[in-house]
C-alpha cells in the first residue's frame, strides 16, 4: 500500500481538529474570552489592537509581540485556541 504525505497530512489535522473540536464543545463566549488577569494576550478585532503587534490577516487578530516577552504573558483560551490552529 503506497502511502501518500498528503494523506497523512489530512489524517493528522482532522485528528487535531476534532480534538480541538471535542475540548472546546460547551464553553461559553464568556469562557473563551475570559481575561485572568489585566495585559492578557487574546483574540480581538483588529481595530481593538492592544499589544504591540497583532498576528492575524483579517478582522480578527491575535495578540503577538517578537521577540516574545519575558515573562511572557497570560494568554486566554481563544488565544490558545486560535495559535493552535495557526500553528497545525
Amino acid at each position: 500500500m503506497e502511502v501518500h504525505a498528503v494523506d497523512v497530512l489530512r489524517e493528522s489535522f482532522e485528528g487535531s481538529c476534532r480534538r480541538v473540536t471535542r475540548k472546546l464543545t460547551g464553553i461559553t463566549d464568556g469562557e473563551y474570552f475570559w481575561e485572568p488577569v489585566a495585559g492578557c494576550w487574546t483574540v480581538h478585532r483588529r481595530s481593538e489592537q492592544r499589544a504591540i503587534t497583532a498576528d492575524g490577516s483579517g478582522e480578527w487578530v491575535i495578540d503577538s509581540e517578537l521577540p516574545e516577552p519575558r515573562p511572557a504573558p497570560v494568554t486566554t483560551i481563544a488565544w490558545r485556541t486560535v495559535h493552535i490552529a495557526a500553528v497545525n
